[in-house]
């Protein structure tokens, strides 16, 4: 029954998804003062992400059902600005670490529609969210100016200065173990 239900909800939203788009291009063909393809775009990923997430919804054991329907959903609320000219392209070289955010973020919906069972899903989801949000740190704030200057070379430092001193401490380690037994 479960399954009918759903197929029906399909077929419906689908049916008013291409009744709306119909006729908004019959506006636009007869003059109508209605954006164009060209701007409408997004509604199409968040359509389908809107899919995605009904058919998890109707199955909650389809959790992976999440990360596609979160991740169309959210990509395509971030290009309507840019589709109808709000922020200009030229800002994607700015705003381009959303995307690794966006991916985080599914993976951490797609946990949480988990139940909160799978911890496998966090380590995607950390990474994309932190790579978004250091990404944006870096594009959008004078701190990517000051890591540019100084940061990259003592990370580089730090990171050299660790792989020498673990193995040194790890062998001062045993020795004192074995020193102490």
């Amino acid at each position: 029954m479960k399954r009918r239900i759903g197929g029906c909800l399909y077929l419906l939203l689908t049916g008013g998804f291409l009744l709306v788009i119909g006729g908004w291009f019959a506006l636009a063909e007869l003059g109508a003062a209605v954006p164009g393809i060209d701007q409408a775009w997004p509604v199409f990923p968040i359509f389908g992400g809107v899919c995605f997430l009904l058919g998890w919804v109707l199955n909650r054991r389809a959790y992976g059902l999440v990360l596609p329907g979160s991740a169309a959903l959210m990509v395509g609320l971030f290009f309507f600005p840019f589709a109808l000219g709000w922020i200009s392209w030229d800002r994607m070289e700015v705003l381009w670490p959303v995307f690794p955010l966006i991916g985080g973020l599914a993976f951490v919906a797609m946990w949480l529609a988990a139940f909160a069972r799978h911890t496998g899903l966090l380590v995607p989801a950390f990474l994309g969210v932190g790579t978004g949000i250091v990404g944006l740190a870096m594009t959008s704030t004078p701190l990517g100016a000051v890591v540019e200057r100084v940061g990259w070379p003592v990370a580089f430092l730090a990171v050299g200065a660790t792989l020498i001193l673990l193995p040194l401490f790890l062998l001062l380690g045993a020795l004192v173990r074995r020193i102490a037994t």
